[in-house]
């Protein structure tokens, strides 16, 4: 398991820039199939010491097929699936369709941890048993065909509009875009004179839900990414099946019109009303002053009753 652990973690990518929920839940599922072994203080003292280098390798492309790793993977679905059904993610009354489950991911995942977290989300989705069972017969063999489930999804959701909108904006920001940002972002349409409130997404939080397990937002900050940086490949490298192409994004076109939207953004006629024109600042004359105190003739006021 040694090989198998260092292999793993040394071409995992921890940094924030290029980690999402997925990533991030895969390695955490694998310390977790690592508790109580010998590898797990080994573990902790190479993260002590800053030991484990981050690397373009992406999870993916992981692909181990030895049975040590077979197994290590077994455990991690398991861990996964349990974890799912604590969370009230995953229902289902049958034990044996939980250990069909682990089954079958094992045996068809090829050594991508990766891939096994994206199929989770694809299983919690089904309403019954029975859903559970087909999806289980026409898993997706690699990651692209992963990606192109997810988006079947979308567009059978009539969701296809606003993630299109998403995927664009995430693609040209040059950094994360936080919820607020990405709801005002996705409201704006090119040559429009104000701001409009009809158009703004009402519930922010279901964007990520929408978008199904294609973007990561993270709780502390409210940041919005794609969930793994092999979905921006996927995007604007060209999507696989012919009929999600309109999900592909061209970068110079994309970039292109988030700079109109941007200028339209900031030629809002609210801006314009929003400015307070400042009163002009009346400057006193000593001499005026002086001249009003002792009367226009030079000589003193007469103070009432005097």
């Amino acid at each position: 398991m040694t090989s198998v652990a260092s292999t793993f973690l040394s071409r995992v990518r921890t940094t924030s820039g290029t980690t999402g929920r997925a990533v991030e839940e895969a390695i955490q599922g694998f310390k977790h199939v690592l508790k109580g072994s010998g590898l797990e203080t080994e573990i902790q003292e190479l993260e002590k010491e800053d030991k484990i280098p981050p690397v373009d390798a992406v999870l993916e492309q992981i692909s181990m097929t030895s049975s040590e790793a077979k197994s290590d993977l077994g455990l991690y679905a398991e861990s996964m699936i349990l974890e799912r059904c604590e969370k009230g993610m995953l229902a289902t009354g049958d034990q044996a369709l939980l250990e069909e489950m682990q089954h079958i991911l094992t045996e068809h995942a090829e050594g991508m941890f990766l891939w096994v977290t994206f199929l989770l989300d694809d299983l919690c989705a089904q309403y019954c048993d029975d859903d559970i069972r087909k999806c289980l017969k026409t898993l997706p063999k690699n990651l692209k065909d992963t990606f192109n489930r997810v988006l079947s999804r979308i567009v059978a959701h009539n969701r296809d509009g606003l993630v299109k909108k998403v995927i664009h904006w995430l693609v040209v920001a040059s950094r994360p875009l936080t919820l607020d940002e990405l709801c005002d972002a996705l409201s704006i349409e090119v040559g429009q004179k104000h701001a409009e409130r009809g158009r703004r997404v009402n519930d922010k939080g279901r964007i990520f839900l929408w978008c199904e397990n294609l973007v990561h937002i993270d709780e502390e900050d409210e940041s919005v990414q794609f969930a793994h940086h092999t979905i921006f490949q996927f995007i604007t490298e060209g999507c696989s099946d012919l009929k999600f192409a309109d999900f592909h994004v061209r970068l110079e076109e994309a970039d292109h019109l988030a700079g109109e939207r941007c200028l339209t953004y900031l030629h809002y006629g609210d801006f314009q009303k929003a400015v307070a024109r400042r009163q002009q600042t009346r400057l006193l004359q000593p001499r005026s002053i002086g001249l009003v105190a002792i009367g226009s003739h030079g000589k003193r006021s007469k103070l009432p009753g005097s």
